[in-house]
């Protein structure tokens, strides 16, 4: 019997091991080819063979296509669309599988509610059955002005054959780059065009693994344009997005700030008030052919794209005499020259004030310095009609955190300082600067007394404490209160054994925290003494318990050199951290005598 029941163990091990190697859909076959005509217009064609593997795939996955698209200067043409099931019984779309609806992007966007989408719903599906989908977007000529790709080489299922082409006019210079793969392109000529073509085998499917880098360092992925150079490419933008300042837009914003007492507050409230107030419109440049509507439109709509939104703020300083310029950033894993419009990753309005260089964004107040993310961004500056390279240098941030305390039955008082790196505090006011710190040190709301103190390169509070504490079955379990702007605030306290991808934190960092707490006499600590100590290629953890009758003294060190961890890495990345997320190095513990 034991007998029986261990090869009935294996067996099931065996199919459980199989589903999870098993993917939900294998991509047997994937075409996505690009076609800038002579005359301007331009193809995109899309081609993929699709095998269902699983139920996840028929009814979450891949049950329904979506294609958006401008129907006033874009139509679409169905080449086939049919669903071959297991037994080879072959299912054709019927005509009610096609269904035009309004992108849910441009649903609170009048303006932009002439735009579609294409939901192409699949029938038949049934496990083994294989998808076929082919069909081609055209755009009228003066739509989009220069082809511009920026496409991830990857995606959600394993794709077998992966085809890349690009056809260009022979009068084109077109700049491309595939990084993260060594496969050259097959160029060829024909007649007035030219054609380069990929022919990629075996993409894997993307990582689900949490922390993955944001500019998807480790992702193939192919940029290119026939914008003669990305400088070309600004300027395109820069035209379009040129400052309209309204008379009315002028008077409204002079009424918005005229109870504000300084210029830094004046500017913090335009920027509130364009973030807050000015709903973000989540639709792509490419989307709207990279055409913005006037600042005063956006002001009184109370929408707009994310470049509306740049363009409105830009308009709101000029009507109260504040220069101001536009920062574009893209990530810095992409080649050079290669990099269009498609391929930008945010924007933000640079502002000199009261001393202060401020890069504000459009869609989170208060704004984070960029210089956290350091070197892994490209930044460019456009002022008027000049458009310059904007170096940011990264920093190894730093946290420190000194707190004397007195632990009793009911309570805890403390009394200390807390520093931290400029570039880790939001760009605001000094009112606003106090209650986010507050917020950010684990003390929270018990907080009662603060002091705010100047310091170079630093943002140093000064605070005095008080906490509640509710022992149980006559034991006192208290959590030493680390700093949210550090590791405590990114929630790696969940990391699986191993790692096939890169994983990115927001910013290498030095965190050193002092506790010396006195110990009431009604209490008595069960925590041992201990002394931690690992230092390896990623950085260290250093942690002390020490305690001399009724006073203890904790010290808490950490530092992570760099903000991509490689999955070779991983292994010393995860061994500091489950030092440093340990209960048991982060609690400290007590029985209560009666």
């Amino acid at each position: 019997m034991i007998k029986y029941i261990t090869i009935l163990t294996i067996g099931l091990l065996n199919l459980f091991n199989a589903a999870i190697a098993s993917p939900e859909a294998d991509l047997n076959k994937l075409i996505k080819e690009f076609t800038l005509n002579p005359d301007g217009s331009m193809e995109f064609h899309y081609y993929k063979e699709l095998k269902i593997n699983s139920h996840v795939a028929l009814n979450r996955l891949y049950g329904e296509t979506f294609i958006i698209y401008n129907p006033q200067y874009q139509s679409i043409k169905f080449n086939l669309a049919y669903t071959k099931q297991a037994d080879g019984t072959i299912i054709k779309m019927p005509a009610n599988a096609f269904n035009e609806v309004l992108p849910a992007d441009a649903a609170d966007a009048p303006a932009y509610n002439h735009l579609k989408e294409m939901v192409v719903t699949h029938t038949g599906l049934e496990l083994g059955a294989t998808v076929f989908l082919d069909y081609t977007l055209f755009s009228k000529a003066g739509y989009l002005k220069e082809l511009d790709i920026d496409e991830i080489i990857q995606e959600q299922s394993p794709v077998k054959d992966y085809r890349l082409i690009i056809n260009v006019p022979i009068n084109k210079t077109l700049h491309y780059s595939l990084t993260g793969n060594h496969s050259k392109p097959n160029i060829s000529e024909n007649g007035m065009m030219k054609r380069y073509s990929w022919n990629l085998k075996n993409i894997h499917e993307a990582s689900r693994e949490a922390f993955q880098p944001i500019n998807q360092n480790n992702v193939s992925r192919l940029t290119a344009t026939t914008y003669a150079s990305q400088i070309h490419a600004l300027k395109t933008l820069n035209n379009n997005i040129k400052t309209i300042v309204h008379e009315n837009g002028i008077k409204f914003t002079i009424d918005l700030i005229k109870a504000e007492k300084n210029e830094l507050d004046r500017v913090l409230k335009i920027q509130e008030y364009v973030v807050n107030q000015i709903a973000t419109c989540p639709l792509s440049m490419e989307n709207v052919a990279y055409q913005m509507r006037a600042p005063y439109d956006v002001l009184i709509s109370a929408y707009g794209t994310v470049p509306e939104k740049i363009r409105l703020m830009v308009a709101m300083f000029k009507a109260i005499n504040i220069n101001s310029e536009i920062v574009v950033i893209y990530p810095k894993t992409l080649g050079e020259n290669v990099k269009g419009l498609k391929a930008l990753q945010d924007m933000k309005v640079k502002v000199n004030v009261a001393g202060k260089l401020l890069l504000l964004s459009v869609t989170s107040y208060p704004s984070k310095s960029i210089v956290l993310r350091g070197e892994r961004n490209e930044v460019w500056c456009m002022t008027g009609d000049t458009i310059l390279p904007f170096p940011v240098k990264s920093n190894k941030e730093e946290i420190i955190h000194h707190t004397g305390m007195k632990i009793e039955k009911h309570k805890a008082t403390s009394t200390g300082n807390v520093s931290f790196s400029e570039n880790l505090m939001p760009q605001t006011n000094t009112k606003s600067l106090e209650k986010y710190i507050k917020n950010m040190v684990s003390l929270g709301r018990n907080i009662y007394k603060t002091q705010m103190m100047p310091a170079d390169h630093k943002v140093v509070m000064n605070f005095t404490a008080e906490q509640k504490l509710y022992p149980e079955n006559g034991y006192l379990i208290f959590t030493l209160p680390n700093d949210l702007e550090g590791v405590e605030g990114w929630h790696m306290n969940m990391l699986n054994s191993s790692r096939s991808s890169e994983l990115e934190i927001p910013y290498p960092v030095k965190e050193n925290y002092t506790y010396d707490i006195e110990i009431s006499p009604e209490l008595v600590l069960k925590t041992k003494n201990r002394e931690i100590n690992i230092k390896n290629r990623i950085g260290y953890v250093k942690i002390s318990i020490k305690v001399n009758g009724q006073i203890l003294r904790v010290q808490q060190e950490l530092e992570l050199d760099k903000a991509i961890i490689t999955p070779g890495e991983y292994p010393y990345f995860k061994e500091l951290m489950l030092a440093w997320t340990n209960p048991a190095n982060q609690r400290l513990l007590f029985s209560v005598e009666k």
